[in-house]
């Protein structure tokens, strides 16, 4: 049977901040480029919290690695509710039939992760608390998280990736207006990662995801015009 691919980015404490996503529902397409060549491309749309619209509510996220043919192949939906925060299904041969599926629970300290495979299935846990988020290294719309509890001053946070188990502790930094918005340009505003997980967060005037950037990786997704 021909499973739907979805992804579900969890943040196992998200608090609204003073750099606000758009208070409107938005969807969009990004392009994945390294090197300046593009090898795929992610669709998104979110949908802000009804009683709080600077926090995303839910956020659903498909990319296809390429474009054409793709030879992998994600799927996300990610929401507030529910017994599972985050569930990533992977197609590795891009045939629509999900091959692995991986399923991340998160508690007030500690984030429970499962993978099933035609292997079989484990599980393991991990520290959880506040700024814990899931991350995803092929997926970028679920940045948008990060966004929601960056503070007046640098955040520290840890980025949990579920399927190698790996914890990176950054901070993510606004960016002062005047620094990101010469006059001659749109105003922008900008979300600074540093440490283990370093990059760039780019919203617009209205609180859209326009551009993220991950130098240490030498990837960066642009919204498509």
């Amino acid at each position: 049977m021909t499973l739907p691919l979805r992804i579900l980015p969890l943040v196992v404490c998200l608090g609204a901040g003073p750099v606000p996503v758009s208070a409107q529902s938005d969807q969009g397409v990004l392009i994945i480029s390294r090197g300046g060549q593009e090898i795929g491309r992610e669709s998104f749309r979110r949908v802000p919290n009804k009683s709080d619209p600077s926090v995303v509510d839910s956020l659903t996220s498909i990319a296809r690695f390429p474009v054409t043919k793709p030879a992998l192949e994600m799927s996300a939906i990610w929401g507030r509710s529910g017994p599972d925060a985050f569930t990533l299904l992977l197609d590795r041969r891009g045939t629509g039939v999900a091959t692995s599926q991986i399923l991340v629970a998160g508690g007030r300290n500690r984030i429970t992760v499962r993978v099933v495979g035609r292997g079989g299935e484990s599980a393991n846990e991990f520290p959880g608390g506040p700024g814990v988020v899931v991350l995803e290294d092929s997926l970028f719309a679920p940045y948008l998280q990060i966004v929601a509890l960056v503070g007046e001053k640098a955040t520290p946070m840890t980025a949990l990736y579920p399927r190698s188990g790996r914890r990176l502790a950054f901070q993510a930094e606004r960016v002062p207006a005047a620094t990101t918005n010469p006059p001659d340009h749109d105003a922008i505003q900008e979300i600074r990662l540093t440490g283990g997980l370093s990059g760039e967060i780019q919203l617009d005037a209205g609180g859209r995801l326009i551009r993220i950037v991950r130098p240490d990786l030498g990837v960066e997704a642009a919204r498509a015009p």
